[in-house]
């Protein structure tokens, strides 16, 4: 990942590794808004996301042998590129057990404007980059959700 402010959320799905995996390419493909809650609005930004790698060789941090898979992403606002943060992100997807997969995402953003840029990271910045995360990691999880429910 490159270097920025690191954030890390997780959520799990209760299929398999092998279903999850299965359709987990074709979710991340799929266009994304990316959204916050200001002051009880919600807003919302078209990011284009690249995976840039996916990594089979990986294993999960509770079982060294246990299959896991990575992708590692990047996006960036759709318009307007240069004013909004850019982020690298890892997703890593590992079997709980039989029935359960978990995502783990860890991401790293750079925000825009330099030395201004960061003194707004401390104060704003970094909340609504979190809240952004975690959503998109929901908006994953319930990709995955009816993909499979389709699929069963």
């Amino acid at each position: 990942m490159s270097e920025g402010t690191e954030i890390r959320c997780w959520a799990y799905v209760t299929y398999s590794f092998a279903d999850v995996s299965d359709v987990i390419a074709t979710v991340l493909g799929a266009p994304k808004t990316l959204k916050v809650n200001v002051a009880g609005f919600e807003i919302g930004r078209d990011v284009v996301i690249e995976v840039t790698k996916l990594d089979l060789s990986r294993h999960p941090p509770h079982e060294p042998n246990a299959p896991a898979a990575t992708v590692h992403l990047q996006w960036k606002a759709a318009s307007n590129a240069s004013l909004f943060p850019k982020l690298s992100a890892r997703l890593m997807v590992y079997p709980l057990s039989a029935g359960e997969t978990q995502l783990d995402l860890f991401g790293a953003y750079t925000p825009p404007g330099g030395v201004l840029g960061s003194a707004a990271d401390a104060l704003v910045m970094r909340r609504f980059a979190e809240e952004s995360l975690q959503r998109f990691l929901d908006d994953v999880v319930e990709a995955i959700n009816r993909a499979l429910v389709k699929a069963s």
